[in-house]
Order: structure tokens, then C-alpha cells, then sequence
């Protein structure tokens, strides 16, 4: 299968952000070098824990609430590990609520207030659900649109802090 296709799915997640206001339009996407590692051990992570879902349930298909929860999931750990790297801090790749919903979320009081009330894992699992996959591997497309749900939930999280880094300098000036 080509790359390509795979492209759509990604751009898919994107306009759909974008659309719904957590990207601007022609804005910096903020990204955090040092966490490339971090999210290709946790995909690996999620890659093994899919395919034991669906081997523990005898199915090909995770269900709706399923998806759901790890569209919720991914963001929330996302916007952690961008936390983690921001206040120097080990990120630990939790498991719970990968499929129940029952997301733990440790990160700084004011980027939990903030991302609680988002509706982007919402947004990202629809944008996915709703786009033609025809020809994709189904599996593979729903890892794409979770990297891309995870990397735009770290640039909120980079966003955020520097937008309040910027307001603490300008109030020490």
C-alpha cells in the first residue's frame, strides 16, 4: 500500500483540527524533538496492546466506545508527555483507560482544566470514522490518525506553556 494513501489519513486529522480551531490555519505546528523517541515506544506500546485486545476478543475490529477511549487515551498521554518534558519529569506509559475511557491524566492543574474540557479526541476519532479508507489497512489508519491526535495534542500542550512562559516574562519586564 502506498504511503500516500496513508498521507490522507493524516491530513484527514488535520483539517479536522484545523477546522474545529485547535490548529490555526497557517500556524507554527510546535513539536518536541527529544519526544520522538518517547512516541515511538508508546506506539509500540499501543501497537502490542490493540493487537492483544483483539486476539483476548477473537475480533478483527476494536468497537465504537473502543475507539473512542483510545482516541481519548492517546491525546491525554500525548499532552502528559509534552508536560513530562516540560517539567523535567519521566513519562510512564499507563495503560489504564486505553479502552474504558478511565483516563488517568497527571500533568500541571492548568493543562488538566484546559484539556478536559477539549473536544479534540472527539473531533480526531470522527474526522477518522467518517473519512474513506477503502484500500487501507485498517489498522494502520487507525495508527496514523492516533500519531497525528498525539502530536497535535503535544503542540497544545507546547502551546500553552508558551503562551503563560511569554505572559511570566512580560510581567517581569
Amino acid at each position: 500500500m502506498s504511503e500516500l494513501n496513508y498521507l490522507k489519513v493524516g491530513g484527514a486529522i488535520l483539517n479536522a483540527a484545523r477546522e474545529n480551531g485547535f490548529l490555526e490555519e497557517n500556524g507554527e505546528f510546535l513539536t518536541v524533538e527529544e519526544l520522538a523517541g518517547v512516541e515511538k515506544d508508546f506506539f509500540l506500546m499501543l501497537i502490542r496492546e490493540i493487537d492483544r485486545r483483539m486476539k483476548e476478543k477473537n475480533e478483527q475490529h476494536l468497537t465504537i466506545d473502543e475507539l473512542s477511549s483510545l482516541f481519548a487515551y492517546v491525546f491525554t498521554r500525548g499532552a502528559e508527555a509534552a508536560n513530562c518534558y516540560f517539567s523535567g519529569q519521566k513519562f510512564e506509559m499507563d495503560k489504564m483507560g486505553m479502552f474504558d475511557g478511565k483516563i488517568p491524566f497527571y500533568a500541571d492543574d492548568r493543562i488538566i482544566s484546559r484539556l478536559k474540557k477539549s473536544a479534540l479526541p472527539e473531533t480526531c476519532g470522527a474526522a477518522f470514522l467518517d473519512m474513506d479508507k477503502t484500500g487501507l489497512d485498517p489498522r494502520l489508519a487507525l495508527l496514523e490518525a492516533l500519531k497525528w491526535t498525539w502530536r497535535i495534542s503535544v503542540h497544545q500542550v507546547c502551546e500553552f506553556l508558551e503562551k503563560r512562559i511569554a505572559g511570566a516574562n512580560a510581567k517581569t519586564e
